[in-house]
């Protein structure tokens, strides 16, 4: 069930030009970066193209860790004990194709799950027991949308769900509030599979039910206070739902043009959350990053790029860490440096 609340606007504006100075700042960062993710000790993780590089000190300098034989990685996650996780994505070849652990900050690798070819993991989480979640997107007509759990630090996975009819997992979160876990899955706009729904687990993974049957396909979910926030994926204007019961859920943001919210952040500090929506394929298109101050009620357009391709704007972004979070650029066809959104004056470098 759809209520639209006519108290919230839906079309986001931008923010003022003048006013109280923000409490967030943007730095580029100088070194391309699409995947990637941020170690509680505040060690950055990210991928340049094939190679997984790493900056102890805010992106000003990288050591490169391993390249991969692949065009791109898809994901990089760190978990609670500062294992760094990697999956090459686009263009893999069979001996790299899977999910890649390293133990010792990138000193060593280690392949921990084999994936077939053109498929890789998307998305990853991990619950208040250090149980580890990971889904799988697949190209081509390959159909192996998959949940994965691993209750030994990612040593060892094993399926805990699985379609046989659709191809893409888009995405997998943990509420961290209650453990309970999100996914979602959409593939519809592909003949031979158009199927797009939103799976939730309240046991740690071993059942699954659908939820809001009725929602648009959607990409991006975030678990904030007491709702979760979905981010669509589809051919009608970006748009954001939330929901506080997982039963009703209500349009916050509309676009105004298609787009595709690849993903939702929460700053950890403030409490603000940022959310991207990357340009879609239609001929009327936008691409930005809206924020939000009140657990996602309400948005206000942050940041908006002119793209002259689909899935130009921000596809990637790292977590939040002390008030500091990494996203992605692309523009002109182009990768961009990534950029550092932090508070101003809390760190060295940037006093």
């Amino acid at each position: 069930m759809i209520e639209n609340n006519p108290t919230v606007p839906l079309s986001a504006t931008s923010l003022p030009e003048t006013g109280p100075k923000p409490l967030f700042s943007e730095l580029e960062i100088g070194k391309c970066i699409q995947a990637s993710w941020i170690a509680d000790d505040g060690t950055l993780y990210a991928s340049s193209r094939n190679t997984i590089c790493k900056s102890t000190n805010e992106g000003v300098t990288w050591a490169e860790l391993k390249t991969f034989n692949s065009i791109r990685l898809d994901s990089v996650f760190v978990n609670s004990q500062g294992y760094v996780f990697v999956s090459p994505g686009l263009g893999a070849k069979e001996s790299d194709s899977g999910l890649w652990r390293s133990t010792t900050a990138g000193r060593t690798w280690t392949k921990v799950l084999s994936l077939p070819l053109f498929c890789s993991i998307w998305g990853m989480d991990e619950d208040c027991n250090r149980t580890l979640f990971a889904c799988v997107y697949t190209r081509d007509k390959i159909k192996n949308a998959r949940i994965y759990r691993s209750v030994d630090s990612g040593a060892s996975w094993v399926p805990i769900y699985y379609d046989s009819n659709a191809r893409h997992m888009h995405h997998v979160v943990v509420d961290k509030s209650n453990n309970n876990i999100y996914a979602t899955l959409g593939d519809k706009f592909v003949p031979q599979s158009n199927i797009a729904y939103v799976l939730r687990s309240v046991d740690g993974g071993d059942n699954w039910s659908r939820i809001l049957p009725r929602i648009p396909q959607i990409f991006a979910i975030a678990a904030v206070p007491g709702a979760r926030l979905f981010g669509t994926d589809d051919i009608t204007n970006g748009e954001m739902f939330r929901s506080t019961d997982d039963a009703v859920f209500n349009k916050v943001l509309d676009t105004g043009a298609q787009s595709y919210c690849f993903w939702i952040r929460r700053d950890d500090v403030s409490g603000r959350i940022y959310a991207s929506f990357v340009g879609g394929e239609a001929a009327k298109r936008t691409a930005g990053i809206y924020v939000s101050d009140n657990e996602g009620l309400n948005w206000n357009l942050y940041r908006s790029f002119k793209t002259a391709l689909a899935y130009e704007g921000s596809s990637r972004a790292t977590n939040f860490v002390r008030g500091m979070m990494y996203y992605s650029l692309r523009l002109d066809g182009c990768r961009k440096n990534g950029v550092k959104i932090f508070k101003p004056c809390s760190y060295g470098s940037n006093k």
